[in-house]
């Protein structure tokens, strides 16, 4: 009665460019997972604790954000009804903010607020600029206006404003 068809089938991103988001999201989370372990003690410490930043942001950076960026790389394209607009910026920023997202992290477990961690928070956030710009070029170069796609642009406007103003605020 109601068959599919195949016309109603749209374009998304190429899982080349997805894919990797998703691998360092789950091993970021596998890595969380086993600092956990190694870390019990950081339970009954305080939270301005080295091991427990470099958890913290290995879940909510490592894990979280490369999730979100992966998957809205993916949905983009559906919500808009076109393409992304650059698959090569699209691999750019998984290349920076992967690089950065380590030196952060690393720089919280030693903890060291030096250049090891500026040059992580400056990566991120080159990513996270490179991020944007993919999502408001391909937005704007779509002839569909779709209320979810101003949603992922403005969660992406707040993604910077959060990561610029928490890694520059030590400056």
């Amino acid at each position: 009665m109601f068959a599919p068809t195949l016309s109603g089938l749209q374009k998304t991103t190429n899982y080349k460019v997805v894919i990797p988001f998703y691998i360092y999201a789950a091993v970021s989370f596998l890595v969380s997972t086993i600092l956990l372990l190694v870390h019990t003690g950081i339970v009954n410490s305080h939270y301005f604790n080295p091991y427990t930043l470099a958890i913290t942001h290995t879940m909510a950076l490592g894990w979280g954000t490369m999730i979100i960026m992966g998957a809205s790389h993916q949905l983009l394209p559906v919500l808009i009804e076109g393409e992304l607009d650059s698959d090569n910026l699209a691999y750019s920023t998984f290349a920076v903010t992967g690089v950065g997202i380590p030196l952060l992290i690393t720089g919280f477990y030693v903890f060291d607020f030096g250049v090891l961690m500026l040059s992580g928070a400056s990566l991120i956030n080159l990513g996270v600029l490179l991020y944007i710009v993919n999502v408001y070029r391909s937005a704007f170069k779509s002839k569909v206006r779709n209320v979810h796609a101003w949603f992922i642009m403005t969660a992406a406007l707040w993604l910077l404003a959060t990561t610029f103003f928490w890694s520059f605020a030590s400056v």
